[in-house]
């Protein structure tokens, strides 16, 4: 039995670690994929946005919204994908303490997290709504709405969060050597929502790597970005489970994706390079 269950390990680490990732096209201006049918280079948002940690895409409008932890300021970037043109935009009256996670709204508002706690010593966190459509020449956004979070069981780190259901559900970042399962909450962000909020306690993941980034399809599939790959949940809310969706890929460190189609994603490094990596068939579920 021991013997089976080593040549199983053997496997899933030969089929994760180093067997190449499935992506789209061939072309890459980064040399990131060195000429290996590993994936398409789409565009940079440095020096716009430093340390990227989170993406969007407006499937209607073929724009990325993107933003940066504390040291790229209150601001987010706007990419217009048909031509790569960047416009930062500012978001006023607001700190940037540590973004980390961005939401689209199916109204085309853009929640703005600020839930960055690598020390897990923030008491609370933040949440801004601005409308994307009320730009104008000036390039700043006035926030509309921010509500302000603990956490029911104490701090924690979070770089991931999707909406559903007028409720953003935040993911708890852990290291995969702490042996933990991470948490899961969320915060209504319904029309007549609380200012100030402990967040509900949702449950918890299996282990996995550490999460940087979530995002939903349209039909309602939730994805997981990590440093090593792609997570699919199948179950979710009370019952989890995951299959590693794309084999393993480490373009950099990877903080940022977003669902572009039915098998494409975005994915973001901190440096600023934005790929499109294709989906591939499931395996290893736990």
């Amino acid at each position: 039995m021991k013997s089976l269950l080593r040549t199983y390990c053997f496997f899933v680490l030969f089929f994760v670690y180093i067997s190449p990732v499935q992506v789209f096209a061939q072309e890459d201006d980064s040399k990131a994929f060195a000429g290996l049918e590993t994936g398409r280079y789409l565009f940079n948002v440095l020096p716009e946005i430093t340390e990227v940690s989170s993406a969007v895409y407006n499937h209607d409008e073929g724009i990325v919204w993107v933003l940066g932890d504390g040291d790229s300021g209150a601001k987010i970037a706007r990419v217009r994908l048909e031509d790569n043109d960047i416009s930062l935009i500012d978001i006023a009256g607001v700190e940037n303490i540590d973004w980390e996670a961005l939401i689209l709204t199916a109204d085309g508002d853009l929640w703005i997290l600020d839930v960055g706690d690598n020390d897990a010593k923030r008491d609370n966190i933040k949440l801004f709504r601005v409308r994307p459509d009320l730009i104008d020449e000036t390039r700043i956004l006035d926030v509309l709405q921010i509500i302000h979070v603990s956490y029911p069981e104490g701090p924690m780190d979070v770089e991931a969060a999707v909406m559903r259901d007028e409720r953003i559900y935040l993911f708890e970042k852990i290291s995969i050597v702490e042996f933990k399962k991470a948490r899961i909450v969320s915060v209504d962000v319904s029309g007549d929502s609380e200012i100030s909020q402990t967040a509900m306690a949702e449950g918890r993941l299996p282990v996995i790597f550490s999460i940087t980034d979530a995002s939903l399809s349209p039909e309602g599939v939730l994805y997981l970005l990590t440093y090593y790959g792609i997570f699919e949940c199948y179950f979710w809310q009370k019952e989890y489970s995951f299959s590693l969706m794309s084999k393993f890929f480490f373009l950099g460190q990877q903080e940022s994706m977003a669902v572009m189609g039915s098998n494409l994603f975005l994915v973001g490094v901190e440096t600023g390079n934005f790929y499109q990596i294709k989906k591939w068939f499931p395996f290893l579920p736990f």
